[in-house]
């Protein structure tokens, strides 16, 4: 049986089944780049531990990587449901960059953006 947030899927080209979350609409190139973008802006310090012609995928400093799954799991999954479709959808996108199921699932657990008001306007989560 499927819940709204999940449906079935099949093998991709990578190996991966299981479940697919429902998003409302199909992830774009628009998605990923507003990924980059945030990346870049809001976490300048783990970039900066990038180092020229050393710095490869396979070694990537593990604040970095951090870093990048929390910023994907915001932009990328931040609509989702909660439920095992969301939980499923975070469990893939940590691994790629190399964070456990178990740090995916607590930070989701404990991360509420936060909320601020002011003088005609709400904003809600980072600035």
């Amino acid at each position: 049986e499927t819940s709204p947030a999940t449906a079935p899927s099949d093998s991709s080209p990578s190996g991966v089944s299981g479940t697919r979350a429902f998003a409302g609409r199909p992830f774009t190139l628009r998605d990923l780049l507003r990924w980059a973008r945030r990346l870049e802006r809001l976490r300048k310090s783990e970039l900066s531990l990038l180092r020229a012609g050393v710095s490869t995928s396979e070694n990537l400093p593990p604040k970095l990587r951090f870093a990048a799954y929390e910023e994907a799991a915001d932009v990328l999954c931040g609509m989702l449901p909660s439920g095992p479709g969301r939980l499923r959808v975070l469990t893939l996108v940590a691994a790629v960059w190399g964070v456990s199921a178990d740090e995916a699932k607590h930070r989701d657990e404990a991360h509420k953006p936060v909320a601020r008001l002011g003088e005609g306007a709400v904003a809600i989560g980072r600035a």
